[in-house]
């Protein structure tokens, strides 16, 4: 062959030279335009006994209007085809250039089913041939052993600091009561998987979705901690029909997986391939990720620092859609602090007038909001009890800012104000409630620097914030109906088991009534 070019990258390289398109040449030699699109492309080349490229170099040899196209044209025959340096007439030129590259194209196309032919034998052969499992690999019989290994896998993945691919597959698709479990090893599972996340890896988790609330709630305790890391990637199948429902999966990459199983239609888990083979590893984590691609949804979307505007949009949303709401918060919310003094407050931070009137009218838009939905619907708010008492005892407001938790520095009468302000709203609103948190409940919700909000079939917003800064670390949201309902089940339960004494609104004002007159005789 005089050439190496393709007839399509030939012809679009002389086509640029002459500034001609593909309608222009399709017109001239009386075609249709997808014809020639397809030959520039490479889907189709003009078969030998077609005059097309005759026709083609007849149209393109008269259409060289100056001195430089014919340049440009020569150059890029000559680089094509070298056979054409001691032909003179341009129209041969090119006829001879197209039909070496024609030649060539064929040629390719030769090789390339000579080339698939071998690919299809060699994956045939492949086929036929059996992986070997490593010596390690086994069956497990029994939950608690089949927890075991799984704890034994993430051991391993720990103490990793070579691995490039660092991400854990789980399921949670069966009906599995994790109570039931060791709690031990329960326990030693979350643990050794949050290390795992805090060196580097990432939690993939599939999750069957049903209309059993107990089941769903219990997944919800489960994860909470690892939502704070950012690193958690929920899924759910998107039909919330039977789905693999007795299969589990976990796999750790690169170090090993348990594809579990149950064994008769009444039993949960019961035994499960215990795989350290490279091969049979990869094959799990490949068929894991096909149910994400084909079967599965999102179902925690992250907001970076860049889309924090996307998140306080749809906290907005929230706020001014009607329903019960439902609100964890380290830090005091901004609806107890009356406008002046929130106006005060937000003067003592240097900030420019504009910014403190476009927080002021965010404040004011906000309290309207939840006056209005309090109306008709409820609205709890959990706080822990140290939240108060650093106010109290500290002088000390952790306030929660679209900005992050701030910790602002109160005299006495701005306490007795804010306090005052709380007794005024639970004796107005009778739909509005707060309880507080004591550090010996048995809630995992007690953690620091963390909100999180619940609006009846809406949405869940949950934002955790760097401890020295108080800046967010995590905003995230879930918007599925179902998850939302196992959220709004997980808060009634959470309230369910505070103490009266902690949650009784008269309780509540009798002790800040309380606590306003100590603070009234300090002054």
């Amino acid at each position: 062959m005089a050439t190496n070019i393709k007839f399509g990258e030939c012809l679009k390289l002389i086509l640029s030279a002459l500034d001609i398109s593909i309608n222009r040449l399709a017109k001239a030699i009386n075609v249709d335009n997808s014809l020639v699109n397809r030959w520039i492309h490479g889907k189709r080349v003009p078969s030998y006994n077609t005059l097309y490229i005759e026709r083609i170099s007849e149209y393109l040899s008269k259409n060289v209007h100056n001195s430089t196209q014919l340049e440009q044209l020569n150059n890029i025959l000559l680089e094509v085809c070298r056979d054409t340096g001691a032909v003179v007439d341009l129209q041969e030129k090119i006829r001879i250039t197209l039909r070496e590259s024609q030649g060539y194209s064929f040629e390719c196309k030769k090789a390339e089913k000579k080339e698939s032919k071998i690919h299809r034998a060699n994956i045939e052969e492949s086929l036929s041939n059996a992986v070997a499992l490593s010596s390690k690999d086994k069956i497990i019989f029994g939950i608690s052993n089949i927890l075991s290994a799984a704890i034994s896998l993430l051991e391993t993945a720990v103490n990793q600091t070579q691995q490039e691919d660092k991400t854990v597959f789980l399921t949670f698709n069966s009906d599995l009561d994790l109570h039931t479990l060791p709690n031990n090893k329960i326990t030693q599972f979350k643990e050794l998987l949050l290390r795992t996340i805090n060196n580097g890896w990432d939690v993939v988790f599939l999750l069957r979705l049903t209309n059993n609330t107990s089941r769903t709630l219990k997944f919800i305790n489960f994860i909470l901690p690892f939502m704070k890391t950012g690193r958690l990637n929920l899924y759910y199948f998107k039909k919330y029909g039977v789905f693999a429902a007795e299969r589990e999966l976990c796999i750790i990459s690169d170090i090993g997986a348990l594809s579990c199983f149950s064994t008769n239609p009444t039993s949960e888990i019961s035994c499960a391939f215990y795989l350290e083979s490279k091969a049979a590893v990869n094959i799990l984590k490949d068929y894991f990720n096909l149910l994400l691609s084909n079967y599965a949804k999102l179902l925690i979307k992250y907001y970076p620092e860049d889309m924090s505007t996307d998140y306080f949009c749809l906290l907005t949303e929230s706020e001014e859609n009607m329903g019960t709401r439902y609100v964890y918060n380290y830090g005091l919310s901004k609806f107890f602090l009356p406008e002046k003094l929130y106006k005060k407050l937000m003067g003592s931070k240097n900030m420019p007038s504009e910014a403190i009137q476009m927080y002021l009218k965010d404040h004011k838009r906000q309290i309207n909001t939840i006056i209005s939905n309090i109306q008709n619907y409820g609205h709890k708010d959990i706080f822990p009890v140290d939240t108060i008492k650093k106010l109290i005892c500290h002088r000390q407001l952790y306030l929660y800012t679209y900005s992050g938790i701030e910790v602002l520095e109160l005299k006495i009468r701005d306490i007795i104000e804010i306090l005052q302000n709380i007794i005024n709203i639970l004796q107005k609103f009778s739909n509005y409630n707060i309880a507080f948190l004591s550090p010996d409940g048995d809630s995992t919700l007690i953690i620091n620097d963390l909100y999180c909000t619940v609006k009846e079939r809406h949405s869940v917003q949950f934002e955790a914030f760097k401890p020295a800064s108080g800046k967010p670390q995590v905003r995230l949201s879930i918007e599925e109906p179902m998850l939302v309902r196992a959220f709004e089940e997980y808060f009634c339960d959470l309230w369910d088991h505070i103490a009266p004494l902690n949650k009784d609104k008269n309780d509540v004002i009798a002790w800040l009534q309380n606590q306003l007159g100590i603070l009234a005789a300090e002054l």
